[in-house]
């Protein structure tokens, strides 16, 4: 599967990794059709500190 991997401030790179396992009979494997990109994430891409808070919802 593809994986967007931040390597350093302002340096993305795509990368190859395995698929997921199933281990246990209430876990899925889902399909992404789109992702998005939120403020946070340009946070780090650019390598400034975030306010980490648990995801809500």
């Amino acid at each position: 599967m593809k994986a967007i991997r931040i390597e350093e401030p302002k340096r993305i790179t795509i990368v190859d990794l395995p698929m997921p396992v199933i281990e246990r009979e209430d876990q899925v494997i889902i399909k992404i059709a789109a992702a998005g990109i939120c403020g946070s994430d340009v946070s780090i891409y650019i390598w400034e500190p975030v306010l980490l808070s648990p995801i809500q919802g």
